[in-house]
């Protein structure tokens, strides 16, 4: 059976991603000429240490290790040991880690130095990562896993590399591997059918000319030929569209990027990142829970918050980038669904919520497909409704108990 995750799992699952990514980027410093593979160990498992995060692979299989790194021929499961890296060598990193209950897998691969085969070495890992997103784009609702195959193994012979058939791809979550597994060879249209909120790790290994491994010792994998390999990975979370990486999650820089001001207010918006969970469930809970619990009898639901797997959060913080709100949209159809708009009660009345709207509605009034915008209110909850009817929306049904549907249609476009 294929779990599919729903609200607090998969942002757990996004934390987890995130000290992966951390523990890698912490290792990825440290790979330079003169550092043996056994310090890059020390390193990454030190960083999971001070993330709270454990290695999934030596705790469920008894590796000898935090993580796995491999050198050059060596395509997996490598030991880290005394071995000191050369100017040359292409160096594999695969890191498994349990956060909270939660794993997620991601491998990384890089060349040290001046590689005397450059050419040889970068074509290999540029496919490499290219196969990894070519899976990647198809990891879709309504898919099958073998289209994840299909395009890996399609990419890679393109570019004139084989597939090492020994390795899967595979599910992940409160195991480190689950069903489905994920070939990365073989015809589309075949295997399991994918669905949102499935949780997946794909990882094309390649190899120079290879296409087996064999094993050295008693973890270690190496090409049959001897030549180069290369391994990425990451773990995704399937969505209705894209799918989201949770082992590259966005940056400082990143989110920095993408920060703009709020009009008509003083304060901005950023994407949300899984580091701002915790505050914006608190904040929603000294709004909501009064008036959910009078409405509904039960305190908020983070799942509800953020919309599940199909939810896109926005921040909205201050010059300074104290958090003083966030809202919460899903796409249904032709329709933009609000979740959730949560303003701190020191923020109110200045006007963040009614440039929240407008721009909301700018959004759908650009959309090629989307053609109104709607949310739910509690019946309980008057100075929202008044907040709303003020903006022009209007009660178009009751799909729960002391609950009013308001919708807002937007018949005319707005230019930008």
């Amino acid at each position: 059976m294929i779990a599919i995750r729903r609200g607090a799992e998969l942002d757990k699952i996004r934390a987890c991603g995130r000290a992966n990514e951390i523990v890698h980027n912490a290792v990825k410093d440290a790979v330079q000429v003169g550092v043996s593979t056994s310090e890059l160990d020390e390193i990454a498992a030190r960083a999971m240490h001070d993330l709270g995060a454990t290695s999934s692979i030596r705790d469920v299989y008894d590796f000898p290790g935090a993580i796995c790194v491999s050198v050059n021929a060596e395509v997996g499961h490598g030991v880290p040991g005394p071995y000191v890296l050369r100017e040359g060598d292409v160096v594999k990193v695969d890191i498994s880690l349990e956060l909270d209950g939660f794993h997620t897998d991601s491998a990384r691969t890089y060349c040290v130095g001046a590689v005397p085969r450059a050419a040889e070495a970068t074509g290999l890992i540029d496919s490499a990562w290219r196969a990894l997103q070519a899976g990647i784009d198809q990891a879709v609702h309504g898919r099958r896993c073998s289209d994840i195959s299909a395009a890996i193994a399609a990419e890679v012979r393109g570019a004139g590399y084989t597939i090492l058939r020994h390795a899967f791809g595979h599910g992940i979550g409160e195991q480190l591997h689950e069903s489905p597994s994920i070939a990365n060879f073989g015809p589309p249209n075949m295997g399991p059918r994918l669905r949102a909120g499935m949780v997946l790790a794909i990882e094309p290994v390649v190899a120079i000319r290879s296409k087996r491994a064999l094993r050295r010792g008693p973890w270690t994998d190496v090409t049959e030929l001897g030549d180069l390999s290369a391994h990425v990975e990451d773990t995704i979370i399937v969505g209705e569209g894209a799918a989201e990486i949770v082992t590259r999650q966005a940056t400082k820089e990143d989110v920095d990027a993408a920060r703009c001001r709020l009009p008509g207010t003083d304060c901005w918006l950023r994407p949300f990142v899984s580091s701002d969970a915790a505050k914006l469930v608190e904040m929603a809970a000294a709004e909501m829970d009064p008036i959910l619990i009078e409405a509904w009898g039960r305190r908020v639901r983070e799942d509800e918050l953020f919309g599940g797997a199909d939810g896109t959060v926005t921040v909205v913080e201050t010059e300074d980038g104290e958090i003083v709100g966030f809202y919460s949209v899903t796409e249904k159809a032709d329709v933009l669904h609000v979740n959730t708009i949560v303003i701190d009660n020191r923020y109110q009345g200045r006007g963040i919520g009614q440039g929240v709207m407008h721009k909301l509605r700018q959004a759908v009034a650009k959309h090629p497909r989307l053609r109104n915008l709607e949310l739910c209110v509690q019946t309980n909850n008057s100075r929202a409704i008044r907040f709303y009817e003020r903006l022009g929306l209007e009660h178009v049904g009751s799909p729960y108990a002391n609950t009013y549907l308001m919708r807002w249609v937007i018949r005319d476009r707005v230019a930008e």
